[in-house]
């Protein structure tokens, strides 16, 4: 009667760590299509992005954690990042777009000028109740270069133009007039935050006071 073979522990092992990949690979939701849309789970949203469908829709707002509406004319605040750039807390609302999305800001003078313009990180939207998807906490980075900056930061209203697109192509926009622009207590350092200096600190920006001073 021949031996039965007994498998090296290491083999063992790898085998059984291979089967718990398969597992969890069959356990895990994914993206499929569903009726008139795209549907499924993706990794930064719990309830995944809902229905994907309907002709493509955006609208702008603020918020680092929820979407806060605005009109135009309304003020909005500047936060500094940990590695000493600046942006405007964004969130918005689609339809049609997604699940991965990639925005783009330009800000703008009232008459169309460009005064900067950058493109954003690539994100996931997510369900939101009622209907549609939802991003919060995006960061609409503003310039480094002193000019541009003394003037979003200083200088009176701009508008805010934000671009989304999917990558099937679709793509929709959506604008603001920005009344003014407030510094974040909690991230600008006050001297560093000043506006009646003009374009000309020591850390390509404004340094002291706070918006429209002098």
């Amino acid at each position: 009667m021949e031996q039965a073979r007994i498998l090296p522990g290491w083999l063992r092992s790898a085998l059984a760590w291979g089967l718990s990949l398969l597992g969890l690979a069959a356990a895990c939701p994914t993206t499929s299509g569903g009726p008139g849309g795209t549907t499924g789970g993706v990794g930064s949203c719990p309830a995944g992005p809902g229905i994907i469908a309907g002709d493509p829709q955006l609208t702008i707002g603020r918020g680092s954690s929820e979407f806060v509406a605005v009109a135009d004319g309304d003020r909005w605040t500047a936060a500094r990042g940990p590695q000493g750039g600046q942006h405007l807390w964004l969130s918005v609302r689609t339809v049609g777009l997604g699940p991965e999305v990639q925005p783009s800001y330009r800000y703008l003078e009232p008459d169309g000028g460009v005064i900067f313009e950058s493109a954003g990180t690539r994100t996931t939207v997510c369900a939101r109740v009622g209907g549609g998807q939802e991003k919060t906490g995006l960061t609409a980075f503003l310039p480094n270069e002193s000019v541009p900056l003394h003037r979003l930061l200083c200088q009176g209203p701009f508008l805010l133009r934000v671009t989304v697109s999917d990558e099937t192509g679709a793509t929709a926009e959506d604008q603001r007039l920005v009344g003014g622009v407030d510094p974040d207590p909690e991230s600008f350092v006050p001297f560093r935050f000043r506006c009646d200096a003009g374009a000309s600190s020591d850390d390509g920006g404004p340094s002291d006071a706070g918006p429209d001073a002098g």
